[in-house]
């Protein structure tokens, strides 16, 4: 839950660097980036929650009260026709998108603006900010595995071979789930895998052999690092994997 996640903060004006450090209170993890990157998740799921009336809701009725609002001067009194209602369904959309959240949108750029500046991001349309911010939709298995480095492993190994038949026998969720889990975030960074990020730049994904075959596997987001056991069989390595991402889906918990 995002109310259980505490932060400490320094701010450092002259170069528009904010660091955080999270701290997810009952759970284990260092932040070095990756509980970062879930914080952000779980926060911008949880502004868009239609309970909390960041935003007015697509409905006119506003805390048990019905609110009417006039999309022109007098137009409680003017009745919708064929001859305007290409009018009022222009007027509606402006409300809806400008008008009606103005003042929930203005905060909210505001604090926007105070992290990233907006000289930095003026030259972008509102596309390829969210391609920067979100990353690529589309997962290529292949294009992660191209980009993937081994520890303790090489790629012949059983471990390894099973690993990646799993991974493309999930469907697209449980795809997005798994590099929610091992990387702190769901979407493809620009550019694709050769671009996913770490703690210390550009970092690859990493799977890492560990001995303990009754453990489930773990990640480290921070550093887009998979600890993987050596285990019997694939049917095995496919229970414990989901298993790992089922659990470490709204966590960091520790198994």
């Amino acid at each position: 839950m995002l109310n259980c996640a505490t932060c400490h903060t320094t701010w450092e004006h002259k170069n528009y660097i904010s660091n955080f450090s999270i701290i997810f209170e009952g759970e284990e993890g260092v932040d070095e980036g990756g509980l970062t990157r879930e914080f952000y998740r779980l926060l911008s799921k949880e502004i868009f929650n239609p309970d909390y009336c960041m935003f007015v809701k697509v409905s006119d009725k506003e805390f048990d009260q019905i609110k009417t609002t006039e999309l022109i001067p007098n137009g409680n009194n003017i009745p919708v026709t064929d001859d305007n209602k290409l009018e009022y369904v222009n007027l509606l959309c402006e409300f809806k998108c400008l008008r009606g959240i103005k003042e929930q949108v203005t905060a909210f750029m505001k604090g926007f603006n105070s992290l990233i500046p907006r000289f930095l991001i003026s030259i972008f349309d509102e596309m390829e900010i969210e391609l920067l911010i979100c990353g690529l939709p589309d997962i290529s298995i292949d294009d992660l595995q191209a980009h993937t480095i081994y520890s303790n492993y090489v790629k012949e190994d059983k471990t390894i071979i099973h690993f990646w038949e799993v991974l493309r026998e999930f469907d697209t969720n449980q795809v997005a789930s798994f590099l929610q889990f091992v990387t702190g975030s769901g979407k493809v960074p620009l550019g694709g895998f050769k671009n996913l990020m770490g703690n210390n730049g550009i970092q690859y994904f990493t799977i890492t052999k560990v001995d303990n075959v009754n453990r489930l596997p773990t990640a480290h987001t921070c550093f887009n690092q998979l600890e993987l056991p050596s285990y019997e069989s694939k049917e095995i390595l496919k229970t414990k994997l989901l298993q790992a991402i089922m659990e470490g889906r709204d966590g960091f918990g520790f198994t």
